[in-house]
């Protein structure tokens, strides 16, 4: 299993949120498509980050960027 942190933007009130997320894909473009069933219809995924290191979960490498697109 791989963990995932997405930071969810309210399109209304520019509210932010994480969600953490684990799933045994490894590719960026499912890991969006799966967070995007997860979040509410008013919000939208600004970045997605993965965790480099399991055990500490530190999510320090970040893989989409809504002004970039996917990165990895």
């Amino acid at each position: 299993m791989h963990s995932y942190k997405l930071l969810i933007k309210d399109i209304y009130t520019n509210e932010k949120r994480e969600l953490e997320y684990s799933s045994p894909n490894r590719d960026p473009r499912l890991i969006h498509k799966e967070g995007l069933r997860k979040i509410r219809y008013e919000e939208d995924i600004e970045k997605v980050y993965i965790s480099t290191t399991a055990p500490d979960t530190k999510y320090n490498r970040l893989v989409y960027d809504k002004r970039k697109g996917f990165l990895d």
